[in-house]
């Protein structure tokens, strides 16, 4: 989270602002359950191998109105978000992260209207080593 401070440019020398400006931020990070990428989040998708399967279980937002709070519970909706993508028989790493990116798209398609945020799976997907995920408990 940015640090709030006073619009003056003495802020720095003056310990009493600094002070304020943590307070702040502090008071912040417990009311609102600390620094979001987004203000709103409903639910979110565990993903699982089953098999030589890669399955999704949803978990979403437990109110019928979804209002702007960061103190949500989230409720087990469903076992299979979207139909399971099947791994190729002794997949590569790079065939494995590909189903993966399938299941995702997926799984937008499925939630319509809703946006489905992959950017850090996206980012750390193609060093992960999916063959030991996916195959370790075999």
């Amino acid at each position: 989270m940015d640090m709030v401070f006073p619009s003056t440019e003495d802020w720095k020398s003056d310990a009493s602002a600094r002070g304020r400006s943590l307070a702040l931020q502090g008071h912040l990070e417990n009311s609102y359950g600390g620094p979001w990428r987004f203000n709103e989040v409903i639910g979110h998708i565990r993903l699982n191998f089953l098999g030589s399967q890669i399955r999704g279980e949803y978990f979403g937002v437990s109110a019928k109105r979804v209002l702007r709070t960061r103190k949500k519970l989230f409720l087990y909706k469903t076992h299979k978000l979207a139909p399971e993508v099947s791994l190729p028989f002794k997949a590569s790493n790079n065939q494995i992260w590909d189903a993966v990116q399938e299941y995702i798209e997926d799984c937008r398609s499925e939630l319509r209207g809703r946006y489905v945020d992959a950017e850090l799976l996206s980012t750390i997907g193609p060093h992960i080593d999916w063959q030991k995920i996916a195959f370790e408990n075999r």
